[in-house]
């Protein structure tokens, strides 16, 4: 499986998304956007510019959100793709909340 991570450095949700692919020791190659090159090939690929973008083989998946530390937009669906979203269900099969694992994970909070 091959995955590509589209991000801006000034970007909440592309630094959500990547840390939680670090976190989850998912093997990925990140393009930063400052770089007109790799802007102008997600421009290519996607005919936009937004971010975050992760490309998991040939599917596109545009945004990685959350509200309140839950998962909002495709998050649990590019999860799922990465064979990881069962590590974020509670009993019930609810997402959890997971932002306050990612902030720790940041070194924001302790």
């Amino acid at each position: 499986m091959k995955v590509i991570l589209y991000y801006d450095e000034g970007c909440f949700d592309c630094v959500i998304a990547k840390t939680y692919l670090e976190a989850m020791k998912i093997d990925f190659e990140a393009k930063n956007l400052k770089d007109d090159n790799n802007k102008l090939e997600l421009i290519e690929k996607v005919h936009k510019y937004i971010a975050p973008v992760i490309i998991i083989d040939d599917d596109v998946y545009l945004g990685f959100g959350s509200i309140d530390g839950k998962f909002i937009s495709n998050a649990p669906e590019i999860l799922e793709r990465l064979g990881i979203l069962p590590a974020v269900k509670d009993e019930q099969e609810n997402i959890i909340n997971v932002l306050p694992k990612i902030i720790k994970t940041l070194g924001i909070v302790e």
